[in-house]
């Protein structure tokens, strides 16, 4: 059995998508200045998510929960189905910390994204019907 699928597939494909958010947020919003995304960020971004991924990946294997066969018996993934104050602790931190938190930033950027061009938009509207 392997921990390949849930190490790479959920948490560095997740939060990926947030950093990539966050980037274009950065980028078109402006909320730092004139940033410009250079090489050296993108593999930041990348060193990120799989350093963070290897930090909620590893615990059970230490201890803090554990994982379980699923599906065929072909893969692992975390225990969600026993209880106890071990296992829901994992559990509650990788929600919280796995999917919320990158969630939110999603969110967060493309909401604000979607207000600036929106706010962009209505200004190239006002000017354009000024030099009428």
């Amino acid at each position: 059995m392997h921990l390949a699928g849930f190490f790479k597939g959920g948490i560095v494909g997740l939060w990926s998508l947030a950093i990539l958010a966050f980037e274009r947020y950065l980028v078109i919003c402006k909320p730092v200045g004139d940033f410009r995304f250079q090489q050296r960020h993108a593999m930041v971004g990348c060193l990120y998510t799989w350093v963070w991924s290897l930090v909620w990946t590893v615990p059970p294997l230490l201890g803090w929960s554990s994982y379980v066969p699923e599906g065929l018996g072909t893969s692992c993934g975390p225990n969600w189905y026993m209880g106890g104050t071990n296992n829901n602790s994992y559990i509650m931190a990788l929600f919280v910390m796995c999917f919320a938190l990158p969630l939110s930033m999603i969110l967060f950027s493309y909401t604000n994204l979607l207000l600036t061009l929106r706010a962009e938009r209505i200004s190239e509207e006002c000017n354009a019907i000024e030099y009428r």
